[in-house]
């Protein structure tokens, strides 16, 4: 799977300094396909796919949020890569809300702790608002205490405009303790909300999760976007 996220950050080396409107991230039907590998860490060493959707409004406190669902599907044997897609879906429930300050470019999320995981390890406030992305800072500046950023610090080292997930959009790179891209309408190289993984052992190494897949869409037609993708790349 890492050779997707390396076709990704290749697609970003043409960048282009071209403006463009701020992209929204609560859009509605905005799924997000990850990959979680264990990497041998710890049993069971299992390999598998889960996701989140965005389907649907809320009012929290007088301020409209998108619902946000978290997507699993039926496990596959971590001896069968990716090509063994398409992928059955499993269950899907309530995880949290989100909402974009287009003006000040930022994303703002809620996190449902007592109906997603009561009891996952997070320093990130349950059933409360905190900072998720943003897209209003500059080059020098720290992404520390925004909860979602494995493991919430580091430092904002260059901004690109990247073609990537079907469109060009704003591109930060954190170097430090949480190296890696964040993009534009998209969220973090590990998912939407970067610290939530079913299991201990993403908790413990974050490098386990793995971005594949963006769309706007259906299950049915986002999965058939990636099986397309993913069989075209394997061809090159």
């Amino acid at each position: 799977m890492k050779k997707t996220l390396l076709y990704l950050l290749l697609t970003l080396g043409l960048h282009t300094q071209a403006q463009h409107d701020y992209i929204p991230m609560a859009v509605e039907n905005a799924n997000w396909l990850v990959y979680a590998t264990e990497d041998d860490y710890l049993p069971p060493f299992l390999d598998y796919f889960f996701g989140y959707k965005i389907k649907g409004d809320t009012i929290i406190n007088d301020i409209r949020y998108k619902k946000v669902y978290y997507q699993s599907y039926h496990h596959r044997p971590s001896n069968e890569g990716p090509e063994t897609l398409p992928l059955t879906f499993n269950t899907l429930r309530l995880f949290g809300a989100i909402r974009d300050d287009i003006p000040n470019k930022k994303v703002y999320g809620i996190q449902f702790c007592t109906i997603s995981a009561p009891n996952q390890p997070s320093d990130c406030p349950c059933n409360e608002e905190f900072l998720m992305y943003d897209f209003n800072m500059q080059i020098g500046d720290t992404y520390t205490g925004h909860c979602l950023i494995l493991p919430a610090v580091g430092v904002l080292q260059d901004i690109q405009q990247g073609y990537v997930f079907g469109q060009v959009r704003t591109v930060q790179y954190l170097v430090g303790m949480s190296d890696g891209a964040i993009y534009e309408g998209v969220g973090g190289y590990s998912g939407l909300f970067n610290i939530v993984a079913p299991h201990f052992e993403c908790w413990t190494y974050p490098s386990c999760l793995d971005l594949v897949h963006y769309c706007i869409g259906t299950d049915e037609e986002c999965l058939s976007d990636y099986v397309a993708l993913n069989v075209a790349e394997n061809n090159l």
